[in-house]
């Protein structure tokens, strides 16, 4: 299996945004607007039976424009330098008419089995322990929460239906932000 040279960037952006793998694997360049560092989720590639087609996001509140960080809005503008030379160095066999973000060497679109196996194949090789690749979604979480994000700012991030699903989820994440809270009335109320 020849990895795909996007791997990186691919990963990054899942971890930065908190993106299901359907989302990636169906994001256009059309939805990307990097001078902005803006997001658009309103694409899904899903696979059947080996099939990929493309659908649209989750629920209603799927689809949603995200900021991206400016590591990964940086990434993503290599990997658009890189993926548009070889565009032209393959010319005509270029394979993807739909400008998908994610793409092989040849501009074939990444399938849900490429990308898995390239995903164990670097925890191996990283020596990290076995995550679920939606595990790396509910990294972006918890990272956010531990950056101080409201549960409500993540349910936005994550595309969550509810609130309740993402409270449901991630109030365990909490506890540190109750004694910050308390730590910062004390200091606003003065003792007693």
């Amino acid at each position: 299996m020849a990895p795909f040279p996007c791997s990186q960037k691919y990963f990054r952006t899942i971890v930065d945004l908190g993106l299901r793998q359907g989302e990636l694997l169906g994001l256009q360049w059309d939805a990307v607007d990097m001078d902005r560092s803006i997001l658009q989720v309103r694409r899904t590639a899903q696979f059947f039976g080996g099939l990929r087609r493309r659908g649209t996001p989750k629920t209603d509140k799927s689809t949603r424009t995200l900021v991206v960080p400016e590591i990964a809005n940086a990434a993503l503008n290599r990997w658009a330098a890189r993926q548009a030379e070889d565009r032209l160095r393959i010319g005509p066999a270029w394979q993807d008419t739909e400008h998908h973000v994610f793409t092989d060497e040849s501009g074939k679109p990444l399938t849900a089995n490429q990308v898995s196996k390239r995903y164990l194949k670097l925890l191996k090789s990283s020596g990290l322990r076995h995550v679920s690749f939606h595990g790396l979604r509910h990294a972006a979480a918890s990272f956010r929460l531990a950056e101080g994000m409201s549960l409500r700012e993540v349910q936005e991030l994550l595309g969550h239906s509810t609130f309740v699903l993402t409270a449901n989820l991630y109030t365990h994440l909490m506890p540190a932000t109750h004694h910050e809270a308390a730590a910062k009335m004390d200091a606003l109320l003065g003792s007693s």
